[in-house]
């Protein structure tokens, strides 16, 4: 199946959906108890890349990967709002010199925005190592139940990062309540006929790598005010120069021709008409059929992408200003998705979410002879915990039935794995196509398939020609790189969307994508 011809049209369709996530702007944590609580937690640390890495935010540069904590501990007094963090750390410089072991005692206080400057208490015995030391806190929640910390090292002149999280209060108010249980069991009829998920509870584990974009720019500025920015060419003079001169020239030239042009331009004017009227015409008959754009009066939000929407992490996170898509497949005639299961309420997503599964469904009626995809849980409307998953939400995370060559088997959540071995009626062509179009076009982080599945789809790769290990970058490739097996997965597949964070978005948690591997056994 070749969709690259209705790619662009696609894309165009996409960007309509998340035009409007790019104008909200982050204030401050998610909106809910606004009473700052006392909290005792044990940090730990974010994704620690393997290795050194250099980077960068805006014009200051910082190295990641150098540092190791332990014994950490963070305390947030509630009356005060003073907060404190204690532990080691251990820096290996980028120089090859000895390793650092820095004991360290940062205190600040949490301000109106909910986050906070830690500075060391004791700067004599930091300044024996070559060192300067600081932090900043940032609340996820009011009740700063929920944190991370920024640990910025200053020494030599160069400047380390390391990023750690707190979660304090396990009874929290900002724990979402479980679902009634009308709404979360499933019906006799649903047990009886195969109908409903496995009751393990799926653990995606190996999706927990991630950190806290954070003000990592904002933050050196203030506890490093001396911190010069990275020196570049200075080029600028030169080019302003030469652009004058340019200008200039272009002036004179201009005006030399003007006179000539004025007579050349009317008569190109009737035949330049006559063409765009042609190409509009030939432009209308060659485009493919699209998804409606979302109606203004249906009540559900439009937009996509990242919108402060997604609080936290898939599998330990909150949900907010939720898109409705049940409501989303009653306003239109053809989404090319269902809902099953309404009465459980876990219809709800984010606007990146209603992206994936319009785009999903699109490929569905128009290459899958008119098939609709059968979707269960998503997230609750609050999100935060669903029973039988630890994922789910956030509003990032779907699963949604195989297909099978019977319509009645793909209509509901049918074991498409056999005693081990891929069911004869699933439809591996038709599967391949729509994981191949989701990851290229709708922004999927991972798709959590039954390892038999996975392993049926290399084969296919393999056999049509598609899978070349040296080509990295192929649609088939990247496609297999995010198709993740797992158990608890044959009556249904888990998309789980890429949330790409914005810079200044300090509080969204960016998921560190999976190797660029196949593993595809050859």
């Amino acid at each position: 199946m070749d969709c690259a011809c209705t790619a662009c049209v696609e894309r165009k369709v996409y960007l309509n959906l998340i035009l409007s996530a790019f104008f909200l702007v982050s204030c401050g944590p998610s909106g809910f108890p606004e009473t700052i609580s006392n909290v005792r937690a044990i940090p730990q640390s974010t994704y620690v890349p393997p290795t050194p890495q250099k980077n960068r935010a805006s014009e200051y540069e910082f190295y990641q990967g150098s540092s190791q904590v332990s014994n950490l501990s963070l305390s947030i007094e509630a009356a005060t709002r003073k907060s404190r963090l204690q532990g080691n750390l251990v820096l290996q410089p980028n120089d090859g010199s000895a390793k650092l072991n820095i004991q360290f005692d940062l205190q600040g206080e949490i301000d109106e925005g909910y986050s906070g400057i830690l500075r060391a208490k004791d700067k004599e015995s930091l300044a024996q190592q070559q060192v300067e030391l600081g932090a900043k806190l940032t609340c996820l929640y009011n009740d700063c139940s929920e944190s991370f910390v920024d640990i910025y090292v200053k020494h030599k002149g160069v400047i380390y990062h390391h990023q750690v999280e707190a979660e304090g209060n396990k009874n929290s108010s900002f724990k979402t309540p479980e679902p009634s249980k009308g709404d979360e069991s499933a019906s006799d009829a649903e047990v009886e006929s195969g109908e409903t998920e496995a009751e393990e509870t799926h653990s995606h584990e190996d999706t927990s790598d991630g950190y806290y974009i954070g003000t990592k720019e904002e933050d050196l500025k203030t506890l490093f005010p001396d911190i010069k920015p990275v020196e570049t060419p200075d080029s600028k003079k030169e080019d302003k120069k030469e652009d004058k001169k340019e200008d200039k020239k272009e002036d004179k030239k201009e005006d030399k021709k003007e006179d000539k042009k004025e007579d050349k331009k009317e008569d190109k004017k009737e035949d330049k008409k006559e063409d765009k009227k042609e190409d509009k015409k030939e432009d209308k008959k060659e485009e493919p059929a699209r998804i409606d754009p979302l109606p203004e009066s249906s009540g559900v939000a439009s937009g996509g992408g990242y919108t402060r929407q997604a609080i936290g992490k898939p599998f330990r996170g909150r949900l907010e200003n939720p898109v409705d898509l049940l409501t989303y497949t009653k306003q239109h005639a053809s989404p090319g998705f269902k809902i099953l299961y309404p009465a459980r309420g876990t219809y709800y997503g984010t606007n990146s979410m209603l992206g994936l599964l319009a785009y999903m469904g699109y490929f569905s009626l128009k290459f899958v002879d008119g098939y609709v995809l059968s979707v269960n849980a998503i997230s609750a409307k609050s999100g935060g915990f669903l029973k039988g998953h630890s994922s789910h939400q956030t509003g990032l995370d779907v699963d949604i039935a195989y297909y099978f060559d019977n319509q009645e088997l793909q209509s509901r959540f049918t074991p498409a794995v056999v005693a081990g071995k891929p069911r004869k009626e699933w439809m591996v062509e038709e599967q391949w196509g729509l994981f191949k179009y989701a990851v290229k076009f709708a922004g999927v982080d991972r798709i959590f398939i039954a390892n038999s599945l996975k392993k049926s789809l290399c084969e296919h790769a393999r056999k049509s020609g598609e899978l070349d290990n040296s080509k990295t970058e192929s649609d088939a490739f990247q496609t297999l790189r995010r198709l993740s097996p797992e158990p608890a997965h044959a009556n249904h597949f888990h998309v789980r969307v890429r949330q790409d964070c914005p810079p200044k978005e300090a509080r969204c948690f960016q998921m560190v994508a999976p190797p660029n591997v196949t593993n595809c056994s050859t």
